[in-house]
């Protein structure tokens, strides 16, 4: 098979090797972490016992879905959380964090973003922006957060005082979809046990990563609700 650097100078090659030798020790992390995670979603299918009758479509007219159900179990268990709602009904990430959203959040309560102001299409459905019927503001939900730093990193001190200053905060930590550094993956505080350090008496919620980090990590995730996007990840 010939060489896909073969038609390259000889001075590029030699740099592209260069390189390759440089990088080598963290691919290989790469890769030890890609079939460690590979491993987990296998030894899911065999405890859920995945079949090829579990590939095969439903009516709904008086069964139920048991791909679905297995899907959302193997869901639940990868992410170390009590449920999950896998469903193509779910048109986006935004429909899927407000769906979330919307089934935890009550009249009176704040929903309280302590990385800064969300992104635009969850300010629509906060009620922050836009013009559209039916936002969590009409419901009576409350909405805060505390901005970050200028180095990009949360302000955890303005964070400790929301949290003593409000029982009916519901906290979620979500970087949008921006890249922030010092708020990604394992650089991250937990925001449950950041709120238990501060004697917070509120419920939390807690939404990791988005867009398909979480389930690249070997952590677990912390909280009451966890909503992930993941894409393609687990298959």
């Amino acid at each position: 098979m010939k060489n896909w650097m073969a038609g390259l100078p000889a001075k590029l090659q030699d740099m592209v090797k260069e390189v390759d030798q440089q990088i080598a020790p963290r691919l290989a992390e790469i890769d030890e972490q890609v079939l460690y995670n590979q491993q987990r979603v296998l030894d899911l299918y065999r405890e859920h016992h995945v079949a090829e009758e579990d590939l095969v479509g439903s009516t709904g007219y008086g069964t139920d879905d048991i791909g679905r159900d297995k899907l959302e179990s193997i869901f639940a268990d990868y992410f170390k959380t009590d449920d999950a709602l896998i469903r193509p009904q779910l048109a986006t990430g935004t429909h899927a964090i407000s769906t979330g959203l919307f089934a935890c959040l009550r009249p009176g309560d704040t929903l309280y973003y302590m990385t800064g102001t969300p992104y635009d299409t969850i300010q629509e459905v906060i009620g922050i922006a836009g013009d559209n019927p039916g936002t969590m503001k009409d419901f009576g939900i409350d909405f805060d957060t505390t901005e970050l730093l200028p180095n990009g990193k949360v302000d955890y001190d303005g964070v400790a005082a929301k949290l003593r200053a409000n029982d009916h905060i519901k906290v979620v930590r979500h970087p949008g979809q921006l890249h922030r550094g010092g708020n990604q993956g394992n650089d991250c505080v937990c925001p449950a046990d950041f709120a238990k350090r501060h004697h917070f008496r509120g419920q939390l919620l807690r939404r990791i990563f988005g867009d398909g980090g979480a389930n690249v990590l070997r952590g677990r995730p912390h909280g009451r609700v966890v909503l992930q996007e993941c894409g393609g990840g687990l298959c």
